[in-house]
């Protein structure tokens, strides 16, 4: 029988290779959320899996905080490709952490499909070796493919949401058609929040639904990513 231990740094992996990075924070909330998680934490990633050469800390650029990523030895351990594990530059690493924040600081968690999960929810589907931030968003028991957009303010974001449905329809016209398409923009403060809803409100008229989420954590990080925002309209 596999020990708690083992048990728990094999999850970190498995999470590593869904999101890419991870947090102290999201890991306890995840998996070291019980009386001795902190003592728990430090023993897998750690003694267990940093000591092996699996895991590699990494400074985050907030305060003194760190983000844990797969080494190439980690990632033959997950079955994860090889590049999770490249070096980040800012606006990968902007873009992976606020994934991280929308997927797993909230009420419910909302994880990044792995492609295999992607293949069993959507048999045939998929054609590519290519995979973005896909989840399953679900709300009063419906059901969508949700993409996840992180709003980088350098760039136009409807023409980004334009491009992430051109990619969702490849899976099938029936996504857009049956309404089973969701987009999930994170974006850094409330004004930037409300800036989004009313980019993105005409894709509502086309059956698709529209999540944001804002975190102000974001903020520290985007100094190093981006220009002064260019949202443009929804038709651009």
């Amino acid at each position: 029988m596999a020990s708690p231990t083992s048990a728990r740094a094999a999850r970190v992996l498995h999470h590593l290779k869904r999101q890419h990075i991870t947090t102290r924070e999201t890991l306890l909330r995840l998996l070291f959320h019980d009386a001795k998680g902190a003592s728990a934490f430090n023993n897998v990633l750690y003694r267990n899996l940093t000591q092996r050469g699996l895991v590699r800390t990494v400074p985050l650029g907030i305060a003194k905080q760190v983000y844990f990523q797969l080494t190439e030895a980690g990632a033959v351990a997950a079955d994860a490709h090889r590049s999770v594990t490249r070096d980040l530059r800012p606006r990968d690493l902007f873009t992976l952490y606020a994934e991280l924040l929308f997927c797993y600081h909230d009420s419910s968690p909302r994880p990044k499909l792995t492609p295999e999960e992607f293949d069993q929810y959507f048999p045939g589907r998929r054609t590519t070796e290519a995979f973005g931030p896909y989840y399953i968003d679900e709300e009063h028991g419906i059901r969508r493919l949700g993409r996840i957009l992180v709003d980088l303010a350098d760039r136009n974001l409807a023409a980004a949401a334009e491009k992430a449905l051109a990619d969702m329809q490849e899976f099938g016209d029936d996504f857009l058609a049956e309404r089973r398409v969701a987009l999930a923009v994170v974006t850094t403060t409330p004004r930037a929040e409300r800036q989004v809803r009313a980019c993105l409100e005409p894709f509502k008229g086309r059956g698709v639904s529209i999540r944001t989420r804002h975190f102000p954590a974001l903020t520290q990080l985007l100094g190093h990513v981006a220009r002064p925002a260019t949202r443009g309209p929804a038709n651009a």
